[in-house]
Formats: structure tokens, sequence, C-alpha cells
């Protein structure tokens, strides 16, 4: 028996809860306000580039593309520790609900409506995102755009 089996045997009702060190805290404490334990085993570690050239690259000609995607909230402060703000145009597209709030908490908001554009405000535009807070793929992303 596998160390993880033996602890999680020993316990009732545990949880493997596998999200990155620096980003359990808060659901693991919802997790157990829940009654269960919870059993850290962190798959992944988020770390910054080596070389930012390409990167910087990239987001210094912003204004060329038609439409910046975000996969996680991680993608999205990676992004803005590069840049102060994003081109007024930029459509912008997340995953989920997690990324709409780190958007927000670096002041951009969506547009009234999805067809309004971006007008003047710097912090109002177009944000496409899954309507469905069942389905926060990429595919259903796909089918928002």
């Amino acid at each position: 028996m596998t160390p993880l089996a033996e602890l999680s045997s020993s316990m009732p009702n545990p949880v493997v809860l596998t999200r990155p060190v620096e980003q359990a805290a808060d659901f693991a404490a919802r997790i157990a306000a829940s009654g269960r334990i919870v059993i850290p085993f962190p798959l992944l570690e988020i770390h910054g580039l080596a070389d930012y050239n390409l990167l910087d690259g990239v987001l210094a000609n912003l204004s060329d593309f038609g439409l910046i995607a975000f996969v996680s909230p991680n993608a999205i402060r990676a992004v803005f520790s590069r840049v102060p703000c994003l081109p007024v145009q930029l459509p912008v597209a997340v995953m989920g609900q997690g990324s709409l709030a780190t958007l927000a908490e670096f002041g951009i908001r969506p547009a009234a409506a999805i067809d309004a554009g971006c007008g003047s405000n710097q912090h109002e535009r177009v944000i496409f995102y899954p309507r469905n807070p069942e389905r926060t793929d990429s595919e259903t992303l796909l089918d928002e755009l």
C-alpha cells in the first residue's frame, strides 16, 4: 500500500487536493470547514519564465491582435506583471469566474453588452467567457466566441 493510500484509509472521507501549494490554502480551508480531511498532493508548480524576451515582444504588439485569451488567473497575473494595461480595443477571453475576478483585480470588467465595444473607458471591455458555470472548458469558450 502506498503512503497516500495508507493515509487516506485512516481518515473518514479524505479529499486529495492537487492544486499548487501557493493556491491551495483557501480551497483547503473550505474543504476542512465542511468537515472533511484535506490531503495536500500538489501536482503542479507555477513559476515564471526563465527568459521573457519572446513574451515581451508579443506583449509589445498586442494592438495587432484580435483577441487575448487567458487560460487561468496565473496567466493573467503573468501578463500584468509585464504590461500595465491592455490595448483598449483588444477583447479578452477567459475560462471562468476565477479569471473574471482576477481581471477585476486589474480594473478590467465586462462592458455592459457584448456588442457595445470597448468605448473609451480603459477598464470596460468585451470579455468572452463560458456562461454555463458547469462547463468552463476551452470547447465551451470556443462556442462563446
